[in-house]
């Protein structure tokens, strides 16, 4: 494989496209081999992040197993410029060990040949992904969190809450060298799990036939996830589609930033966001990419906001918050079992953006199969300096993707309190009754924006079905 210096070499002589081209046939030709086994018991005999609801009653089977293999890191050729046209060439190599949550279908019938692949979240000083809350599972799709980042094996001075410290006997040998081989990382495991699987040790997917890979990442996750689409993907060659969820605009460079476990994670994530690049997505991808946004990171991701396109789409959710991503409505339960600290205690009930990730992954799904692309919708009215939510005469922001919340509003849903919350302000008697004549009146106008919001594909039909359901109770926020 050519090293970092020769492809800057042959860059710089004005090859650069046939050396790409060489590049990714190398790739694609490459497949690191890679190690699957399961785990130990470990002390406490369990899955750090499982999923807190029996998944045995709903067909499925949840199973941890560990990846081992070499890891490439990739340098910059070149600027990293807001345009998002990156290029990155191999660069260093070292072991690693890292682990995967698997949650599939025990019937190959039921599955549907895809696997959802998230980007396991660091920020908290520990891992948390949407194994522990999402629904991906009922519509027959598998899914499986990856740990990609040496913080949540590490943990940090004040959480020591990696993998490695909450169950040393469980995970104590994993290992990862540094950030900049999580790009990697991230192939290696997903591949390991995909069509192409075929590496030594267990078959993770229990013999399983899968047809496509999703890529997903939120928060943190999405700016890795972003660098990852601009820059690692014509060199990988493993995912069908991305979903970068709640993203700022920023993506992270390629080096590995200062991560020291004996650093607090304020410190830690201090240095981390020091060391990102503001950019949009290519224009030159050829798969599709959903950048689905709250509210909340509209005035940070203004700057990249670009048209749709044949392979792209923006969807910002009126009303939604950044912590609505990984809220779900379980992480209490997880908290409680895992010992670690609620993350969402704190967070007020905003519009819920899960049930739009559900029906995105569906509407995927359908894209690739040669169905109609994901909808196109204006975006969030901004005013003002910082680019803020415009607002409406309820207090509630313009544009957007507007779910029955919005539509028919019960409260006004203030979004800009903090990076992670916001705060819910229901609306008086009187008002709610200048807007509505009765509790039949609010209950038609809630099913004729649900009906609207389920052929737009922004819900699936149980989610149409839950407001429905919910608006008998009259206009009062949806809980």
């Amino acid at each position: 494989m050519l090293d970092r210096r020769q492809f800057a070499g042959i860059a710089a002589a004005g090859g650069l496209a046939a050396l790409t081209g060489r590049v990714q046939a190398m790739a694609r030709s490459r497949v690191p081999a890679v190690h699957v086994e399961a785990p130990p018991a470990g002390a406490k005999g369990r899955i750090f992040g499982a999923h807190a609801e029996d998944l045995a009653a709903q067909g499925y089977v949840e199973e941890e197993y560990f990846v081992s293999g070499t890891a490439t890191s990739y340098a910059p050729v070149g600027a990293l410029g807001p345009d998002g046209v990156w290029t990155v060439a191999p660069d260093r190599q070292a072991p690693f060990r890292t682990r995967v949550i698997v949650q599939r279908p025990a019937d190959p019938a039921a599955f549907n040949g895809t696997i959802i692949c998230e980007w396991a979240n660091v920020s908290a000083g520990f891992e948390i992904s949407s194994a522990v809350n999402q629904q991906f599972w009922k519509d027959g799709y598998a899914y499986a969190a990856i740990s990609a980042q040496r913080m949540g094996l590490e943990g940090t001075k004040e959480r020591p809450l990696g993998l490695r410290q909450w169950d040393a006997e469980r995970y104590g040998s994993l290992s990862i060298a540094g950030d900049s081989f999580s790009y990697d990382i991230f192939s290696q495991v997903a591949r390991a799990l995909g069509p192409a699987r075929g590496g030594g040790g267990v078959d993770p997917m229990g013999g399983l036939s899968v047809r496509r890979l999703f890529a997903l990442g939120e928060s943190q996750s999405a700016a890795r996830l972003l660098s990852y689409v601009n820059a690692v993907h014509r060199l990988a060659n493993v995912f069908d589609t991305y979903m970068i969820v709640v993203a700022v605009g920023r993506s992270t460079e390629f080096d590995d930033f200062v991560y020291d476990p004996a650093k607090s994670l304020d410190e830690n994530n201090n240095i981390r966001r020091s060391r990102t690049v503001q950019t949009r997505v290519r224009t030159d991808q050829r798969v599709p990419v959903l950048v689905l946004n709250s509210e909340t990171e509209t005035p940070y991701f203004f700057a990249s906001r670009q048209p749709d396109s044949d392979w792209y789409r923006l969807w910002e959710v009126a009303g939604s918050t950044h912590a609505s991503a990984i809220g779900g409505g379980r992480r209490p339960d997880i908290s409680a079992r895992d010992g670690v600290p609620d993350m969402a205690a704190r967070w007020a009930k905003m519009v819920d953006l899960f049930p739009v990730m559900e029906a995105a992954a569906a509407g995927l799904d359908r894209w690739l199969s040669g169905g109609a692309p994901l909808g196109s919708f204006e975006r969030i009215a901004v005013a003002g300096e910082r680019n803020a939510p415009a607002t409406d005469g309820f207090g509630n922001a313009k544009g957007g993707v507007r779910l029955p919340e919005i539509m028919v509003p019960a409260a006004r849903f203030v979004t800009q309190t903090n990076d992670a919350s916001g705060r819910l302000e229901p609306f008086d008697a009187a008002t709610l009754w200048a807007i509505y004549k009765d509790d039949a009146d609010y209950a038609a106008r809630i099913r004729a924006a649900a009906e609207w919001a389920e052929a737009a594909g922004l819900i699936l039909p149980r989610r149409r079905d839950e407001y429905i359901a919910k608006s008998a109770r009259g206009p009062v926020p949806f809980y």
